[in-house]
């Protein structure tokens, strides 16, 4: 096949029958391929949900200014780099504007662009993990789990009345029980009420 998922396309225009999904298709429509049954491509194009062709009826979209989106970088000629905002009023100091639809900067071919790249995907750089037991609690608990801690399900604090108390609910729930209560925002301070936490996201 020639085409593949993922692939922008419009319709061939040397083509001159067509077989539409749902009704006509302009030829200045751009749509995306979203799969391939058998011999003939699915595409979605914007004014319909989906449209069935085969291969001799389509060709591959070319890219031009309009195709431009906010945050789009594009490597210049000369190997600087400008960002488009999606407003030529927030172009900073490049002129979008002044581009051809193929992106050639007129008269100054030197700051024409030459590659456009596109964010898709955000890599995590820095995430903070919130601890939700200090050392001290993390050291009482582990101790007092430590004979059944393979039969532990959740943890969870409850408030009754001005007291607050930790339950240690276990996988049979038969022999479940709850610790001393204690006065209310005192100790374990971060576990959310009735939230059921398992081991590991106390860190235990």
């Amino acid at each position: 096949m020639k085409f593949k998922v993922g692939d922008r396309v419009r319709l061939n225009k040397n083509k001159k029958e067509f077989r539409y999904g749902r009704g006509p298709v302009s030829y200045e429509e751009v749509g995306t391929i979203e799969r391939i049954d058998k011999d003939e491509y699915v595409v979605k194009f914007p004014s319909h949900s989906c449209w069935n062709g085969k291969e001799e009826e389509l060709e591959l979209a070319t890219f031009t200014k309009s195709d431009l989106k906010e945050g789009d970088k594009c490597t210049l000629k000369n190997g600087k780099v400008a960002f488009y905002a999606g407003s030529e009023k927030y172009e900073s100091t490049y002129c979008f504007k002044n581009l051809t639809d193929d992106f050639k900067f007129e008269p100054n071919d030197e700051v024409s662009i030459v590659k456009v790249e596109r964010p898709t995907k955000y890599e995590t750089v820095f995430e903070r993990k919130e601890e939700i037991l200090d050392e001290t609690e993390k050291r009482y608990l582990k101790q007092v789990i430590r004979p059944f801690r393979d039969r532990v399900k959740t943890i969870e604090k409850y408030i009754m009345d001005d007291k607050e108390y930790i339950s240690i609910n276990l996988k049979d729930w038969i022999d479940s029980f709850s610790l001393p209560n204690f006065k209310k925002e005192t100790m374990y301070k971060d576990m959310k009420v009735n939230k059921k936490y398992t081991l590991e996201e106390l860190g235990l």
